[in-house]
C-alpha cells in the first residue's frame, strides 16, 4: 500500500509528463498504469487524494450478514456454517456475529419444520445420546439435528466427566451380556465338536457292520454251492 506522498507524487508527474502514464510508471517503478488511472480519477473528482486508504474488504456486508444468519438458523455451529457456505474462518465469523447480532442466540430448527427445540427436548436428546447403543449420528438423525449440534447440547448441559461416567455405566451391562454370549458360543462349539466325533464314530461302526454282514453273506453263499463240505 502506497503512502499519500507516493500517490500524490505519481499524479503530479502524470500531469507534468503530459498525462503519459507509462512514463510515470517507468520513472517511479510504481504503480501499475491501471492503478495510476484510478488515482487520477479520484484526484480530478475531489481535487485531492485521500490521506489514508481503507483496506479493501474481502467480504461484502451482504455476505457477512448471510453468514451470520446461516449460523443463527442452523444450530449455531461455526464449523458447519463455514463448510456450508465456504467462508469465513471461525474467528472472523465470531467478529461478524458480535458486529451484526451481538445479543442473538442461535435457533436450532427441526428439519422440515419451523419449530425450535425446547430446553426439555434438548435435555431428552442429551439423555438419548448418553444412553445410546448405536452411533451418535443415528441419535442425531432421529431427532433431526446434526451431530455437532447434538454434542453442543451435551456440552451445555453436562460435563465431560458426567458424560463419560454415564457411558461407562451403559457399557457395563453390554459387556456382561457380551461375555455371556461368548461363553454360550464356546459351549455350543464344544457341543458341535462332540456331536461331530459321535457322528464319525457311528459312521465308522456302520461301515464295519456292513462289511461284516457282507462277509458273512459271502460265506453262506459258498456253503450253499458246496453241500458236501
Amino acid at each position: 500500500m502506497h503512502s499519500y506522498e507516493d500517490r500524490i507524487r505519481a499524479v503530479e508527474l502524470y500531469y507534468r509528463y503530459g498525462k503519459k502514464a507509462s512514463v510515470v510508471v517507468m520513472e517511479l517503478g510504481y504503480p501499475s498504469i491501471k492503478q495510476l488511472g484510478r488515482w487520477v480519477r479520484i484526484y480530478e473528482e475531489k481535487g485531492d487524494l485521500p490521506r489514508e486508504l481503507k483496506p479493501r474488504e474481502r467480504y461484502s456486508r451482504t455476505q457477512k450478514i448471510a453468514a451470520v444468519e446461516h449460523y443463527l438458523t442452523h444450530g449455531g455451529c461455526l464449523s458447519y456454517t463455514r463448510r456450508a457456505i465456504g467462508y469465513p474462518s471461525n474467528e472472523i465469523l465470531k467478529r461478524w456475529i458480535e458486529e451484526f447480532y451481538p445479543n442473538a442466540r442461535p435457533l436450532v430448527i427441526r428439519s422440515g419444520t419451523s419449530k425450535c427445540f425446547s430446553p426439555e427436548e434438548r435435555s431428552q436428546a442429551v439423555r438419548e445420546l448418553c444412553n445410546r447403543r448405536g452411533t451418535a449420528r443415528k441419535v442425531a438423525q432421529s431427532i433431526g439435528v446434526s451431530v455437532p449440534v447434538l454434542y453442543k447440547w451435551k456440552k451445555d448441559l453436562i460435563s465431560d466427566e458426567s458424560y463419560q461416567s454415564m457411558r461407562k455405566r451403559k457399557a457395563a451391562p453390554q459387556d456382561k451380556n457380551q461375555d455371556a454370549l461368548l461363553g454360550e458360543i464356546q459351549r455350543l462349539r464344544k457341543q458341535v465338536h462332540q456331536l461331530q466325533l459321535e457322528r464319525d464314530i457311528l459312521t465308522k461302526a456302520n461301515e464295519l457292520i456292513k462289511k461284516r454282514s457282507g462277509h458273512q453273506l459271502s460265506e453262506t453263499e459258498k456253503q450253499g454251492e458246496n453241500p458236501d463240505s
